[in-house]
């Protein structure tokens, strides 16, 4: 693999290279926080999450959704959904009210995919998350709970990360907008 002018087959130098290439690429100066202004209407204090739909979650899980750092097995929660769905949603609302996401939620492993060129070329390679599964089940219970909520907040012509939406309606809308302005 290579980085620059540099190559090496070594793993660990290998590793340093996609850590280097990734942080050049990802760095929290890019990142600006933005004061968020939402309607006085609007209120995410009082979300209730309920056990039935974590023990729904649990339930859908298979054998080939992704292990976290923690290696703890997909099959292990849904086997035992019905003892753990009690207290995750114990957990999650308490997380809710805190409003504290704990640190040990936030540990992933970084993963390399690649892009398209050069395969030996780090720079040719994007990094994905691979979280723990119990974060993964809360962030699915939350974004139950917040899109119908900030659904009408959210720009008519947002598509990424959209329901019913994609890169694909995107493009028609510019088309659309590009075939009027044509006229």
């Amino acid at each position: 693999m290579k980085l620059n002018n540099q190559s090496s087959a070594n793993p660990n130098i290998i590793s340093n290279f996609f850590a280097k290439n990734f942080a050049e690429n990802y760095s929290s100066q890019f990142i600006t926080k933005k004061e968020i202004y939402l309607p006085s209407n609007l209120n995410i204090n009082h979300i209730k999450l309920n056990e039935w739909n974590t023990f729904q979650l649990l339930s859908q899980l298979t054998e080939r959704t992704c292990r976290g750092p923690d290696e703890i097995s997909p099959v292990l929660f849904k086997t035992c959904a019905g003892v753990l769905a009690a207290p995750m949603t114990l957990i999650f609302q308490k997380s809710i009210d805190s409003g504290i996401f704990p640190d040990r939620w936030k540990c992933a492993y970084i993963t390399p995919v690649f892009n398209s060129g050069d395969k030996s070329d780090v720079k040719n390679y994007r990094p994905i998350s691979i979280t723990l599964i119990i974060p993964k089940l809360f962030e699915h219970l939350m974004s139950k709970q917040l899109y119908p909520l900030l659904s009408s907040v959210i720009h008519e012509q947002q598509h990424g990360f959209m329901k019913c939406r994609s890169t694909a309606t995107n493009l028609v809308f510019f088309y659309r907008v590009c075939s009027f302005f044509s006229k």
